[in-house]
């Protein structure tokens, strides 16, 4: 279990990815179309960007490559958030269903 002082160390660790996402996360919310926009889609588009970009960044993190790279990595991350999620929906449930279709199909 984490300390405080663990807790404080990754907080302040977390504090510059989850900045870079929710920045791109902004952007995508402001270059949306007028007539699409929605005060809702922006602010879960924010809150989705920054959980985008902490999952970027623990996946970038043991990997050797530069600095520069895994910012704009996260901030790019956090611009296609919601595209993201999306993929990774249809993708999952999509395997969840051939798991439960076997496992149906194997149990009778």
């Amino acid at each position: 279990m984490l300390g405080e002082g663990k807790l404080a160390e990754q907080i302040t660790r977390l504090l510059t990815p989850v900045a870079l996402a929710v920045f791109g996360g902004i952007a995508h919310g402001l270059n949306c179309k007028q007539e699409e926009f929605s005060w809702w889609f922006f602010f879960t588009g924010i809150i989705t960007s920054a959980f985008v970009g902490i999952c970027v960044f623990y996946v970038l993190d043991g990997v050797s490559i530069p600095q520069g790279f895994k910012s704009a990595s996260i901030a790019i991350s956090g611009y296609s958030s919601h595209e993201v999620l999306q993929v990774l929906k249809k993708r999952v449930l999509k395997s969840l269903a051939g798991r439960v279709e076997r496992e149906c199909s194997s149990g009778k």
